[in-house]
């Protein structure tokens, strides 16, 4: 079988994102499945929880039905120089030739322990691929990629059949953004990790397709088809998460401001034991918000405009707070009253988008 190598080494590398890593202790995970349809050449990839599959034409129909470690094709290739490389496979071996240079992989032609990977669902989806990630991106922010619950380190996507709506939380800080467009009801969550590779093999594409079947998600990206395999049972309300009181303060301010005014009172915020980070904001006369901070050692405060309402005391993370400032210049945000307060930012270039900050009691 005569292949272009660079072709196909960039396809392998997009594949391996799915596959499994040298922790991975089923050896079946590191394989790439490499099988034919006629003039297709087919490659799939998984680590248990994700898969992937590429479709490749060929110039002449082949039978080929085999399983190699990723890893070792991937070295193989990028230590061939050359334009392009043969492929034959005999006793359970694949020999990769390149110019004068061979190299001899070890495989097998039957691996019970690879999962099966179902094709994406005829009924699916078209969206603007860079629209699409732009979204992902500004709710992936709020998961946390090290916590110990796999929900906090995913994003959940939901359709209510003309609204898709994702979002995510890491009990601190959460983050909601919506897509308008008709689709089948339908729940999921998926992994950092999924998102990570998908977008990597985007690059280039004005459009992907997105489909969903049995609480798995599926996306059809160029000559890619990717998607999970395990099903995110605890899926958060991410709706409730951020209903507005119908009582909530609404207010406005410049964030070059507020971050100025955050940074001062944040001096002695880092020295408060009991609540490291902890800042307190309250309302002043002439339309200003007072923030401030104390410690053992002394007390530190500043104050920034606002338009709009905005009453009583509330306290919160000074990180956090800075950290969503440093994500708009004019901040839209609504404070429900009361000590369950929740901060909530709207931005003004994405009416879909919200983020929300928990308060600290």
């Amino acid at each position: 079988m005569l292949i272009d190598r660079k072709s196909f080494l960039s396809i392998l590398k997009s594949l391996r994102g799915f596959a499994g890593d040298d922790k991975t202790p089923l050896f079946a995970l590191k394989y790439v499945h490499m099988e034919t349809d006629g003039d297709k050449l087919i490659l799939r990839v998984s680590n248990g929880t994700l898969f992937a599959k590429a479709t490749i034409r060929l110039d002449e129909e082949l039978e080929i039905n085999f399983y190699l470690p990723i890893g070792k094709l991937v070295e193989a290739l990028e230590n061939l120089v050359a334009e392009f490389v043969n492929l034959s496979f005999q006793n359970n071996k694949v020999v990769v030739k390149g110019g004068k240079n061979q190299i001899s992989i070890s495989g097998t032609d039957n691996c019970v322990d690879f999962p099966i990977i179902a094709g994406m669902p005829e009924e699916s989806v078209l969206l603007d691929s860079e629209m699409f990630w732009d979204k992902i991106d500004t709710v992936a922010l709020c998961a946390d990629p090290k916590h110990a619950q796999l929900i906090l380190r995913c994003v959940a996507i939901k359709s209510d059949g003309d609204v898709i709506t994702m979002g995510a939380t890491n009990l601190v800080t959460s983050a909601m953004n919506l897509i308008r467009v008709q689709v089948p009801e339908f729940k999921t969550a998926v992994g950092l990790d999924f998102l990570k590779a998908a977008k990597g093999i985007s690059k280039g594409e004005k459009e992907l397709s997105l489909a969903f079947d049995n609480g798995k998600l599926y996306l059809g990206i160029g000559r890619f088809e990717v998607g999970t395999i395990t099903v995110v049972s605890q899926i958060p309300n991410l709706a409730r998460v951020f209903d507005i009181d119908k009582d909530a303060f609404k207010f406005s301010f410049q964030t070059n401001e507020a971050k100025d005014a955050a940074n001062i009172a944040s001096m002695f915020a880092k020295e408060n034991e009991t609540k490291p980070d902890f800042v307190k904001f309250s309302s002043v006369e002439d339309g200003e918000i007072r923030v401030y901070a104390e410690s053992q050692s002394g007390h530190s405060e500043a104050a920034f405009a606002y338009t709009g309402e905005f009453k009583g005391i509330h306290g919160f993370n000074v990180n956090y707070f800075l950290g969503m400032c440093g994500l708009f210049e004019n901040i839209n945000c609504e404070l429900t009253e009361a000590t369950k307060s929740k901060l909530i930012f709207r931005s003004d270039e994405d009416k879909d988008w919200l983020m929300l900050i928990s308060p600290m009691t």
